[in-house]
């Protein structure tokens, strides 16, 4: 069964955007002339459903809920909420019927759209592939055959231990904007996070930087941040003041968004929940905006090394699924937890500590990307290990992995990962004072 309608591809499509192989595939196009308006007539298969874009739960209206920058959030007039483009032009529009709730026209929805006309009108549901959700995904597809450098660049700090806006102070966090490619560093000991712009000699002070405290305007051993694609606020789990701060863009305060909550890795899922590593009570919790508490969703049964157990567990990665990949630390592990899980598998490492490529000593951070394949930084091994899914070791170690040391084939206790868009790998080298960049090699994919 098909059902068509008429929309103007060069509204839902982003400028200077052509349609992808993919989308010429699903779609049958024609020009069509209507009157006044021209348009393009798309028939889409119900079998397909691409009919219902992505979910705008909890947003408010016109708020971005894709990654592409042109969709925003509609409120139906019947209660639901959808993620659709929203830059039609005013004139497209019916209004709906005298009852404000229903529509005549195929494949369109009643909505409030303010922006247009005081009454609901009528809106055509575009297909998915216009509004991708904005993934919770902060590393890109990389093939299993990619390589990368064994010499790394440094592109933050490196000039020593200090304050000064070119050094850094046992750095532990690092998040990539994928926009502009600067970076962001929790500089712990400086008690602030630094941003970095491509190939800047030195960092600009983004938040805290005013001394340790709980002021508004201060940090207290800041540890694991994120990026809110959003709106590009900061997301830092203050850890001292066992709170998490949101700081704005060109902010000089940061606001409280979570209280009491004893974080040490932070992580923030697609409907703006949080979960939090708690180091000394050895469990994950789950908040909710504005919570006083949080919801123990695993560990929690005391230290030990049971499937249900961790022992001091650091920071944590979440993937589109709801999925957890924590950094067990203490006892030497990557443990995955599905979402409503009671335990957890053991996905690396957890075979005592050592050097070997099937043990970790001390891991303090992971990232998975959009293949299931891990990236750990085992601390103590000052190497950064490449995980295959399902592997029982690791393929490769990719940074590091030559004794600790200041040289640029050379770790000193490895803290965090990320990766840019094009797959280039930095590592929060802690003990160095410095962030280096290892470039990939694609060559063979």
């Amino acid at each position: 069964m098909e059902q068509t309608f008429h929309v103007d591809l060069g509204d839902i499509l982003p400028k200077h955007k052509k349609l992808t192989s993919n989308q010429k595939a699903m779609s049958s196009i024609k020009r069509r002339a209507l009157p006044l308006v021209p348009a393009y007539c798309i028939t889409i298969h119900k079998s397909q459903a691409l009919l219902f874009s992505q979910s705008c739960n909890k947003l408010s209206q016109y708020e971005k809920c894709s990654s592409n920058p042109a969709c925003g959030c509609f409120h139906a007039t019947d209660g639901n909420v959808f993620c659709d483009f929203i830059d039609v032009a005013c004139s497209k529009f019916v209004s709906c019927l005298s009852d404000n709730r229903t529509c005549f026209q195929p494949n369109t929805v009643c909505v409030q759209h303010p922006r247009c006309h005081a009454r609901p009108v009528c809106y055509p549901r575009q297909i998915t592939q216009i509004c991708p959700p904005l993934s919770t995904m902060t590393t890109p597809s990389i093939c299993s055959q990619a390589k990368w450098s064994s010499n790394g660049i440094t592109v933050a700090g490196g000039n020593g231990l200090g304050d000064d806006l070119n050094q850094l102070q046992f750095p532990v966090s690092i998040v990539i904007d994928h926009g502009d490619g600067s970076i962001y560093i929790s500089d712990e000991y400086n008690s602030r996070v630094m941003k970095w712009m491509p190939d800047a000699k030195s960092g600009i002070v983004v938040a805290g930087g005013n001394g340790r405290g709980n002021e508004s305007n201060m940090l207290n051993t800041a540890s694991q941040i994120l990026l809110d694609k959003k709106d590009g606020s900061l997301l830092i789990c203050d850890q001292v003041n066992q709170r998490v701060q949101r700081w704005q863009k060109n902010s000089n305060n940061g606001e409280t968004i979570l209280s009491n909550i004893p974080c040490v890795g932070l992580a923030m899922d697609s409907e703006g929940s949080f979960y939090a590593t708690e180091w000394d009570s050895h469990r994950i919790t789950k908040w909710f905006l504005n919570d006083t508490k949080g919801q123990i969703i695993a560990g929690g049964n005391g230290p030990g090394s049971g499937l249900d157990q961790f022992d001091h567990p650091s920071y944590l990665f979440i993937d589109q699924d709801q999925t957890l990949f924590i950094a067990d630390q203490w006892n030497n592990r990557i443990i995955k937890w599905l979402k409503n899980a009671k335990q957890g598998i053991v996905v690396a490492g957890g075979n005592d500590e050592g050097s070997n490529m099937n043990q970790l000593i001390f891991p303090t951070s992971v990232i998975v990307d959009q293949i299931g394949t891990l990236y750990i930084t085992d601390t103590n091994n000052n190497r950064l290990q490449r995980w295959f899914k399902d592997d029982i070791s690791a393929s490769a170690t990719i940074a590091g992995g030559r004794d600790e040391g200041p040289e640029s084939n050379q770790l000193s206790f490895p803290y965090d990962v990320a990766f840019d868009r094009h797959g280039n790998l930095f590592v929060v080298d802690h003990y160095n004072h410095r962030v280096q960049m290892f470039q990939i090699d694609t060559s063979d994919c």
